[in-house]
């Protein structure tokens, strides 16, 4: 009951905003907890996905490598891992165009390049170990092909084309 305060028509209010942030600062624990095979609380895992729905506009990166972890461990979050990590991914390029910066925020955009290519090469790299589930490969996929590294990636045409020429890629085939 507790977690009933996200309003996803309109902006948080005072209240709903500071219990974010106080699910924020417990959620490393949280993950390193899962990650370690350790036992999680069930209130534990609805703050997680809480989190992952209502704070996917906040860009905690400190947080990003250890949701690229939970999602082979975890497949039922690969899609509010995905939907978190493409918040960020896509929002990074809409804050400004490279051209129309100054030198330091040249140098700052492309540290933050450099970082969203990392974690596009580790999703890269979960989705293509084959997890067990259509669905997690479908939202990982849906991920790798939303952001601009797709264009850049190498491996990541020549796998669309396989994928349309899968007569049983009948899930991925539409987003391929």
């Amino acid at each position: 009951e507790e977690l009933k305060f996200y309003n996803p028509y309109g902006q948080f209010n005072e209240t709903s905003q500071q219990k974010i942030v106080k699910i924020g600062k417990q959620l490393p624990t949280i993950l390193r907890k899962i990650i370690k095979g350790k036992e999680v609380k069930k209130a534990e895992i609805s703050e997680l996905r809480y989190y992952l729905k209502a704070g996917a506009g906040l860009f905690n990166t400190e947080i990003i490598d250890d949701l690229i972890q939970l999602i082979p461990q975890k497949p039922s979050f690969t899609f509010l891992v995905c939907r978190y990590i493409g918040f960020y991914m896509s929002d990074i390029y809409k804050l400004a165009s490279p051209e129309n910066l100054s030198e330091k925020e040249k140098k700052m955009f492309r540290e933050v390049k450099e970082f969203n290519f990392d974690i596009y090469e580790k999703i890269w790299k979960i989705y293509k170990n084959n997890l067990s589930t259509d669905w997690a490969k479908f939202w990982l996929l849906k991920t790798l092909s939303a952001s601009l590294f797709s264009k850049e990636f190498s491996g990541f045409q020549p796998e669309l084309n396989r994928i349309v020429a899968d007569p049983n890629a009948k899930f991925l085939r539409p987003l391929a």
